[in-house]
C-alpha cells in the first residue's frame, strides 16, 4: 500500500482564507440586515403607537379603551427604547463595514496566493503571517458570534463538494436555523402587529371567520 499523498499546506491555507473571507462577507450582510430590521421595527412600532392614540381620540375600536391597549402602549414604548439601545450597543452597521473590509482584504490575499501557487513561488510563512495580521486588524467578535456565518460559508463553498449529501444538508439546516433564531425577535414583533390591530378594532370576534362572512353579507 502506498502512502497517502500529502496535501499541500499552501492549498490548505488558500482554502482557509477562502472560507474565512466568505464568512466575513456573510457576517457583514447579516449585520447590515440587523441594522435595517432594527430601524424598521422601531418605525413600525412607533407608527402603531401613533395609530392607537388616534383611534383613542376618535373612540374607534371595540377594545380601544381597554387596559390592554394602555399596557401595549407602555410595552411598545419600552420595545422602541430596547431595540434602539441594543442596536447602538451592537453597532451593527459599523461592525458590518469592518467585516466587509476584512473580507475584501482576504479576497486580495486569496488572489495573491492563487497566483503564487500557479507560479510555484509562494512562501507559506509569509502568506500565513499576512493572513493572521488581517484577522487581528479587523477581529471584533468571538467565534460564536458568527458561527452561523461560518457554517453557511462551509455549506456554500466550492470545497463543500468533498462532503457527502447528508453533511451538506446538515450544514444548510444549521445555518438557516441559526439565522432564524438570530432574527426571530424582529419576526415576532412585525407579525404580531397585524393581529393586535384586529383585536383592537374588533375584539376577539375579529379572529372568527364567521364574523367576516357576516360582515360581507351585511355590506351586500
Amino acid at each position: 500500500m502506498g502512502s497517502a499523498e500529502k496535501k499541500d499546506p499552501l492549498d490548505d491555507l488558500y482554502r482557509k482564507i477562502d472560507i474565512t473571507a466568505e464568512t466575513r462577507f456573510h457576517a457583514s450582510r447579516r449585520l447590515m440586515l440587523h441594522s435595517d430590521l432594527s430601524l424598521k421595527v422601531n418605525v413600525f412600532i412607533s407608527l402603531f403607537l401613533i395609530l392607537t392614540t388616534l383611534l383613542q381620540l376618535i373612540n374607534l375600536g371595540v377594545t380601544i379603551n381597554s387596559d390592554f391597549v394602555i399596557v401595549f402602549q407602555v410595552v411598545g414604548a419600552m420595545a422602541i427604547i430596547i431595540f434602539s439601545i441594543f442596536s447602538n450597543f451592537k453597532n451593527y452597521s459599523g461592525v458590518a463595514e469592518k467585516f466587509y473590509s476584512c473580507a475584501s482584504e482576504l479576497v486580495e490575499l486569496k488572489r495573491k496566493v492563487l497566483n503564487q501557487i500557479h507560479e510555484k513561488t509562494a512562501v507559506y510563512d509569509e502568506i500565513a503571517n499576512e493572513y493572521s495580521a488581517i484577522l487581528k486588524r479587523y477581529e471584533t467578535h468571538t467565534v460564536k458570534d458568527f458561527r452561523s456565518d461560518h457554517t453557511r460559508a462551509l455549506a456554500e463553498s466550492k470545497h463543500a463538494k468533498d462532503k457527502g449529501f447528508l453533511k451538506k444538508i446538515k450544514c444548510h439546516f444549521k445555518w438557516v436555523l441559526g439565522y432564524f433564531l438570530d432574527f426571530i425577535s424582529y419576526i415576532l414583533v412585525l407579525f404580531s402587529l397585524g393581529p393586535l390591530l384586529v383585536f383592537i378594532l374588533f375584539g376577539t370576534q375579529g379572529f372568527s371567520f364567521s364574523f367576516y362572512v357576516g360582515l360581507l353579507g351585511a355590506n351586500n
